[in-house]
């Protein structure tokens, strides 16, 4: 969201849950119009909310039935959350390569490291790329494989005429603090499935029905509610997410355009049709050599300096990763995604929102930084 747009909006809308007296009720038909309005706007039937991002992958997991014994595809490259969702149900996270110059699951090493065992592919729109979802969906079809959707970087992406959350099984959104909506903490389901619906639903809100009573799944629910606060925080928001996506992918195509005629600098590649990318931060890749990235980290180190507010090495190969204390250390390489880890430069999205002559003096100093 920006430091400007739509801030006297969700101060209204606080207000006036506030004035219903509701705000301290476990959840309320506000809440469920949240739901539902956003679904809506990405292309689903259904949407679940909850109280943050991370738990919406648990929760997904265990509405889809993985656990023991069960493996699920994960990009080699990504938040380092992810892997511990998939042992919160017992399951074991397989790693996958990513694509090279984006960053996102490659739909080839997945369709080859799909066994019996694989119940799900995780399909992460990250660092301002969208997965190859069209590729994603046949190869998961095909092999009767759920695909799930990581959609916290990508609130109203479009890829292929639809938006991201509609073509995976069941979809995760965050609300944290830094993403494109947020209320600090919190997170959304979507899905089109009315199964899936229903025991998402009963895993979040104590093993509830959707149309009341206890549900038909005999699933032991848990309490991962969104309050009545948040979602009205993000009501407003919604309102203004279309056209908070086309101002920024407007300045991100200003940005693809210039960032290509500094020396050694690339956009990242986008599949197909993507009418609006992940936008939690603009992206690209700084080709500048030496070994772990030290190129890039150089690179940024300078501008930095300058006062352009760049930052490299924000996500890690999963494999090597520091916060897992090396849990998840593998034999084999994955080099895309080390390639992605030492290349991959990026700008937050209100960084992005300074606009073009705040863009055409810092690009200025990034061509003399490189």
């Amino acid at each position: 969201m920006s430091e400007r747009d739509g801030r006297e909006d969700v101060l209204k809308a606080i207000r006036e849950v506030f004035e219903k007296d509701t705000w301290w009720m476990y959840t309320n038909d506000s809440v469920r119009e949240f739901e539902r309005r956003f679904a809506r706007a990405h292309d689903c039937a259904h949407g679940v909310s909850v109280c943050n991002g991370t738990v919406a992958v648990d929760v997904v997991l265990r509405a889809l039935g993985v656990g023991p014994g069960d493996k699920v595809l994960l990009p080699a490259f990504n938040f380092y959350s992810l892997p511990k969702s998939v042992e919160n149900v017992g399951a074991t996270p397989v790693f996958v390569d990513v694509n090279a110059d984006n960053p996102t699951i490659s739909a080839e090493e997945a369709r080859a490291a799909i066994d019996p065992a694989v119940k799900a592919v995780v399909a992460v729109h990250i660092a301002g790329a969208v997965a190859e979802l069209d590729k994603l969906s046949d190869i998961c079809r095909d092999a009767n494989v759920a695909l799930v959707e990581d959609c916290a970087q990508a609130t109203g992406a479009e890829y292929g005429g639809k938006h991201v959350g509609s073509w995976g099984v069941a979809s995760v959104f965050s609300f944290g603090g830094v993403k494109l909506m947020t209320s600090g903490q919190g997170g959304m389901v979507t899905t089109s499935d009315p199964d899936i619906y229903e025991k998402v639903f009963a895993i979040v809100h104590r093993g509830s029905s959707p149309s009341g009573g206890v549900n038909r799944f005999g699933i032991v629910g848990d309490n991962y509610m969104m309050s009545v606060l948040a979602a009205a925080t993000l009501q407003p928001q919604l309102d203004l997410l279309p056209a908070m996506c086309e101002k920024r992918e407007l300045m991100m195509r200003f940005l693809d355009r210039e960032i290509k005629k500094i020396d050694g600098l690339h956009p990242l590649r986008q599949f197909g049709p993507v009418r609006s990318r992940t936008q939690m931060r603009y992206a690209f890749s700084c080709k500048r050599g030496g070994a772990n990235g030290e190129g890039t980290t150089e690179f940024v180190r300078i501008a930095k300096e300058k006062g352009v507010p760049l930052d490299a090495r924000f996500y890690r190969t999963v494999t090597n990763d520091e916060r897992l204390f090396r849990k998840y250390s593998a034999k084999r390489a994955f080099p895309m995604a080390k390639r992605a880890e030492d290349e991959i430069v990026g700008i937050w999205h209100w960084d992005v929102m300074k606009g073009v002559e705040y863009w055409s003096k810092a690009l200025e100093y990034l061509h003399q930084a490189a």
